[in-house]
């Protein structure tokens, strides 16, 4: 049994892969709508509302609706509207918990870093009514924190559509406002910060290790010298 598990790991290795996107309009106003006819309404500007937070997300609609299901049973309503949407998104963002922070650990420090960067910084657009936030990596130097790491982790955001292509803005509305409430930039920044520590205090650790070893082969071979002689 112990010698097929070689070939096991081989096999999940070469397992078919199929990437999932998001939905197209159409689409995930079916996935709003189908499952709750002849239980519950939706106003059409509530579902353009779901779309625009959930970006056509499959698991992000469904969790949304979810929160609307239980709120419009809760308060006996037949109809969701845009208002009550809005009133929705903390506990859809509670319901939702385990793939949001799967969405997140996937990525790299430096990544979670860009993400929640570009995440603030459309926060901070928002509050000061601007159209275009800041650009990521600016705020960042604006902290002290500028590495080529990060250059390397925005273009990976945005190829993995973690990020839109220019790396502007959060893909998943829903995605960018949990990131907001719960992984601060700071946070984000303190952790990149010790990553560095740490990597720097092994590189001195293995310069003195280095020079350890030298300074005993040079111990060793006069030994043998004097040995010799």
């Amino acid at each position: 049994m112990t010698s097929d598990l070689p070939k096991l790991a081989l096999l999940f290795r070469r397992a078919p892969q199929h990437r999932i996107g998001l939905l197209d309009p159409l689409s995930a106003q079916r996935l709003i709508i189908n499952p709750v006819i002849g239980l519950l309404q939706y106003d059409s500007k509530a579902i353009d509302k779901i779309i625009s937070i959930s970006a056509g997300h499959p698991y992000f609609t469904q969790a949304i609706c979810s929160a609307l299901f239980v709120q419009a049973r809760e308060n006996n309503k037949t109809k969701v509207l845009a208002q009550d949407v809005a009133k929705a998104i903390d506990d859809a963002i509670e319901l939702s918990e385990a793939g949001l922070i799967w969405f997140r650990e996937g990525l790299m420090i430096p990544e979670k870093v860009v993400f929640s960067a570009v995440a603030t910084s459309q926060e901070k657009a928002k509050q000061n009514n601007q159209s275009r936030p800041e650009e990521a990596l600016k705020l960042l130097k604006s902290f002290g924190v500028e590495t080529d790491q990060l250059h390397s982790a925005k273009q990976n955001l945005s190829k993995n559509d973690f990020l839109d292509a220019d790396g502007y803005k959060v893909t998943v509305e829903f995605v960018r406002r949990w990131l907001v409430k719960y992984y601060p930039l700071q946070s984000e920044i303190w952790e990149l910060e010790n990553l560095e520590s740490d990597a720097c205090d092994y590189f001195e650790k293995a310069k003195r290790w280095r020079h350890f070893s030298y300074q005993l082969s040079v111990i060793s071979y006069q030994y043998l010298c004097n040995k010799e002689a």
